[in-house]
């Protein structure tokens, strides 16, 4: 099982129900996650978020997401 990580969601679309969190640990890395992936919370632009990282072929990803804080 991979190491839970912290990072802020920079951008969430909930139209398309994809966004973006930018890890805490490698400030630059911006990780994509689907709505599906979200375990806990609801996925919104500042808040912070739980996740085990993640890559495809298309770059990091964040799966296992719980958002803290928010409305829950």
């Amino acid at each position: 099982m991979s190491e839970k990580i912290a990072g802020q969601i920079e951008y969430y679309n909930p139209n398309r129900a994809f966004g973006f969190v930018i890890d805490n640990v490698e400030p630059h890395t911006k990780r994509f996650f689907h709505l599906a992936n979200v375990k806990q919370g609801v996925p919104q632009a500042g808040l912070t978020a739980i996740y085990e990282a993640g890559r495809t072929e298309k770059g990091p990803v964040a799966v296992s997401v719980q958002v803290l804080g928010g409305d829950q």
